[in-house]
């Protein structure tokens, strides 16, 4: 499948590739399998009217007389507030961790041990496929915690804004590399996008003909700062990584929330520079 139109000519946004504050498409999708798979699941014990009926009375505060919607329907219901959806979620979660070791139901040490074992292994599957969407939310003890956060999303926004068209344009194929609808989605070529953003803005600030000797003309700039990106840049000529070079050495794929953070440190280092030598002799 060819990239679409929208990455191909520079429109995809990084709210469109770092997914937040929403619960729909194909993250609602995903959610919605996590919960079925959770509820056919032979060793996932849950009592169907306890479970509702400590939602409809202890979370949703429904009278004794009203039944409510289901917890998988009130998870759906995109009318409702995103961020209470995921409310509903964490707390299925928890009851059914707490279902699995409540010690009134008589289970046996190991049926708890498969129980338990079995609801990791499908969170484990919910979270992989939140890191596959870009989604900017993880599950980690039960909890949803943001991977992606606004602050990370506003260091992006500004380079793109602020940074010199040369340097944009590396930014701009980064995101589409780590776009979650790009069939040719890669981390490596990501990564060495955003490492080649830094290389343009210095290079352009200090005249230098490469990185390294740019590296030595900057200092206006911290050494321990101008150190953390020298070694993120010695990180991506690896041999086990074949990031800026095509090694036959390179291993695994780097994982999204490495590319994730490489770009946002590269975006963070391009407008410390850009603020460092903006109007000054050395621009």
């Amino acid at each position: 499948m060819n990239i679409p139109f929208s990455q191909r000519y520079g429109y995809i946004k990084p709210e469109n590739v770092f997914i937040r504050e929403s619960l729909t498409g194909s993250i609602l999708n995903s959610t919605y399998n996590f919960i079925q798979n959770l509820f056919h699941e032979q060793y996932i014990p849950y009592d169907y009217s306890d479970l509702h009926g400590e939602l409809w009375l202890k979370v949703l505060n429904l009278r004794i007389d009203q039944m409510g919607p289901s917890i998988t329907d009130l998870i759906l219901d995109e009318r409702n507030p995103w961020y209470e959806r995921i409310d509903h979620l964490e707390w299925l979660i928890n009851y059914i961790r707490s279902y699995i070791n409540d010690t009134n139901k008589g289970f046996t040490p190991v049926y708890v041990m498969n129980c338990n074992n079995a609801l990791d292994r499908h969170l484990l599957w919910l979270n992989s496929e939140f890191e596959r969407h870009n989604y900017a939310y993880r599950i980690i003890n039960d909890v949803f915690i943001e991977t992606t956060s606004s602050s990370e999303m506003a260091v992006i926004q500004e380079s793109l804004a602020e940074a010199d068209a040369n340097s944009v344009t590396h930014l701009q194929e980064s995101l589409k590399l780590l776009s979650p609808s790009n069939q040719e989605l890669s981390t490596r070529n990501a990564i060495k996008e955003a490492i080649s953003a830094v290389e343009v803005t210095a290079r352009q600030i200090t005249n230098a003909s490469t990185l390294d000797e740019a590296f030595k003309k900057l200092r206006d700039i911290h050494p321990m700062i101008k150190l953390s990106i020298e070694k993120l840049y010695h990180y991506t000529n690896q041999k086990d990584t074949g990031i800026r070079h095509g090694w036959m050495e390179q291993s695994d794929e780097p994982t999204i929330n490495e590319a994730i953070f490489v770009l946002v440190t590269s975006c963070s280092f391009i407008n410390y520079l850009n603020k460092v030598y903006c109007n000054s002799e050395h621009k």
